[in-house]
């Protein structure tokens, strides 16, 4: 309300004039202000964030709880001071300013901040940070929000799971075997630089394709994913030998051993597979098998030679007789005797036989055959006067044979007994 006093022309009081206005609204939208800004106090006192706003000249407007808490500081030895030189010890603003640079583009900025010292924290902090310009009515901008967290511990354990992430890769592409991570329908998701050598693929062929494609074919396929069941099923890895095919086609042997990865609920997350190329190992135990099959062959062939050795030598004391004696009757028997053939088949018999000797000596010898320069003509015609070529056309009277020996054959080195039986 407002009153007036009315005077007449001389001067004098002759009423007063009364006038209102009703300012209810007003009243109610201060207050709707009031609590408004004390709701945006509030809200940004509980911020974990430290704010500040901030003049042109970067001097404190306004702090949050936060900022004052952390500070250390009371809010009226902040007011007016440059926040460079409050939070940073600086006499000019920081390089990276965000606010500055705020200031410039007229757009809010962020980024992550790096601080190698700050009054109130020792040693070095990495803060994520936004700068707010605040315009007035006509569009200027007069002032600066600025919103920054200490992300330090968040960035350290960034940097510990990366050298975690690098370490473990490391490892990885350093084991022998080849590794496969798989998804429980058995999609490839990683291998290591073991898996690319033995199977031939890169990376980038197996990633997101089915182990399908390393198998030998589909049925192998379908029997591998059994085996892996039913020991998964068991709650045991699964370990086995198993063949797989390489890209250019090669199959060869493996052992696998598989893992059921699962998360804290017990439900699988994967399958972690490791692959052993038994290739040299096999054919390191084919060589083996072959050698000690030689072995046995040796072993025998010795015992061999060392009985038909013993057995020479006593045959040969009883040929003795049985070769010189007929030698020396017929020197003393008639040229037309008809005991004269007799006694010869006698000595070439006993001959044939002392050849039979040799034989087991040369097996005692190892094959060490004893040869010398042997006239084929003369073999081929005392093997048809032998009793043996009788014996055998006797059992085919049907058959008879007739030779044509070339007369100036040239002689051959070798075995008369072995060429005879030839």
């Amino acid at each position: 309300f407002q009153n007036t006093v009315v005077r007449n022309p001389n001067g004098q009081i002759v009423g007063v004039l009364f006038s209102g206005e009703d300012i209810t609204d007003r009243v109610q939208a201060e207050k709707a202000l009031k609590e408004s800004d004390a709701q945006k106090k509030a809200i940004l006192d509980g911020s974990i964030d430290r704010i500040r706003l901030a003049d042109k000249d970067m001097r404190i407007i306004w702090v949050n709880k936060t900022t004052v808490r952390e500070l250390n500081m009371p809010p009226k030895d902040l007011g007016g001071e440059f926040c460079y030189k409050i939070l940073s010890d600086r006499d000019t603003p920081c390089p990276d300013c965000l606010s500055k640079k705020a200031f410039k583009s007229g757009n809010i900025e962020h980024a992550i901040l790096y601080r190698p010292k700050l009054k109130d924290i020792e040693g070095e902090t990495y803060w994520d940070a936004y700068a707010v310009p605040i315009e007035d009515e006509s569009g200027d901008i007069v002032n600066m929000i600025q919103i920054v967290r200490n992300i330090t511990e968040q960035v350290r354990t960034e940097e510990a799971l990366k050298e975690s992430e690098l370490w473990m890769r490391n490892m990885f592409n350093a084991l022998e075997e080849a590794v496969l991570l798989i998804t429980p329908d058995r999609v490839i998701i990683d291998i290591n630089e073991a898996a690319e050598k033995m199977f031939g693929y890169s990376k980038g062929e197996l990633i997101n394709r089915s182990t399908e494609i390393l198998h030998v074919d589909h049925e192998h396929y379908l029997e591998f994913g059994k085996q892996i069941k039913e020991a998964f099923d068991s709650g045991q890895a699964a370990q086995f030998e198993f063949d797989e095919k390489r890209k250019n086609g090669e199959i060869f042997p493996t052992e696998r051993t598989v893992c059921l990865l699962k998360n804290d609920e017990g439900n699988p997350m994967g399958i972690v597979s490791a692959i052993r190329d038994l290739s040299e190992e096999k054919r390191a135990e084919q060589e083996k098998e072959k050698l000690q099959a030689q072995l046995q062959r040796s072993q025998k062939m010795e015992v061999i030679g060392t009985l038909a050795g013993g057995v020479a030598h006593d045959l040969n004391n009883i040929l003795s007789g049985i070769v010189t004696y007929p030698e020396l009757i017929l020197l003393e028997i008639p040229e037309d005797s008809p005991l004269r053939n007799a006694i010869l088949t006698i000595q070439k018999s006993g001959e044939k036989a002392v050849a039979v000797v040799q034989d087991l000596l040369t097996l005692a010898r190892r094959g060490v055959a004893v040869t010398e320069v042997v006239n084929l003509n003369l073999v081929i015609s005392e093997y048809v006067k032998s009793p043996e070529h009788e014996r055998i056309t006797s059992f085919h009277p049907g058959v008879h044979v007739e030779t044509n020996l070339e007369e100036e054959l040239l002689n051959i080195l070798g075995s008369p007994a072995h060429l005879s039986k030839t």
